[in-house]
């Protein structure tokens, strides 16, 4: 830690606006939904394979960007991971047809998946056990911060293109990644003892019968959560009859 660096302040707001950046990316594009699928030609079943892009994508790479993050650090990480997700929004800005937005939200989830593991490392290695939980709790304000954000877009895409927003949520995700370089400037030790092999990790983990009820579990919360954020806008506009 840098003299006179307070890391709740400096550190951790990166790691807050990581989580808002990713948030503000999907979140937008859920929120213009009825507009996006009017502009484009698409049905309800269909704007729903955008999110299935978008979390397939982070399922994915999840494993290997945990890796990623062991091997180059924090910073270099989120680095990475703000470039894939301004590259994400990027896409979708000048997508003209289904099967490119689909294209652009998998790079987009693709980048977010390393926002997790990174900033949970980021809390273990800079934050006193008996304060992580504090952090990780603050980190993860970034979420709904990027969602009251994005639901403002919601709003402004009566006045303003989708097209032009996604171009602006690119540009405030890239900002963040620069300012993450910050980070990449710490030290980064990798682990000098053995390691197990990955795969040997994941099945001692599939072992605990406890995890594997709350892994299950979650599941179940998630499906309802990611089908209610995804659909509820189109609803409101649709069934509804509300105004954008």
């Amino acid at each position: 830690m840098g003299e006179g660096e307070n890391p709740w302040t400096s550190r951790l707001s990166l790691l807050v606006l990581t989580h808002g950046a990713g948030t503000l990316g999907i979140v937008s594009v859920l929120a213009m939904a009825p507009v996006v699928t009017q502009d484009l030609g698409l049905s309800a079943a269909e704007f729903g394979f955008f999110i299935t892009a978008y979390y397939s994508a982070q399922a994915v790479c999840s494993i290997p960007a945990g890796g990623l993050v062991d091997r180059i650090g924090v910073g270099w990480a989120l680095v990475v991971c703000h470039a894939g997700m301004a590259a994400g929004a990027l896409l979708f800005s000048q997508v003209g047809s289904f099967e490119a937005a689909l294209a652009a939200l998998a790079v987009m989830g693709m980048g977010y998946s390393i926002s997790n593991p990174a900033t949970a490392r980021g809390v273990f290695e800079w934050f006193p056990v008996e304060r992580r939980a504090t952090a990780m709790g603050i980190k993860q304000v970034g979420v709904p911060l990027g969602g009251i954000l994005a639901a403002g877009n919601g709003a402004l895409v009566t006045l303003v293109a989708w097209h032009q927003i996604m171009l602006g949520v690119a540009g405030l995700i890239l900002i963040n990644g620069v300012l993450c370089l910050w980070l990449a400037r710490l030290p980064h030790v990798a682990p000098s003892a053995p390691r197990p092999h990955p795969l040997a990790n994941i099945h001692e983990v599939t072992k605990d019968w406890n995890l594997n009820r709350f892994v299950i579990l979650n599941g179940f919360y998630n499906f309802g959560q990611t089908n209610f954020f995804t659909f509820l806008t189109l609803f409101m506009r649709d069934a509804a009859l509300a105004s954008q």
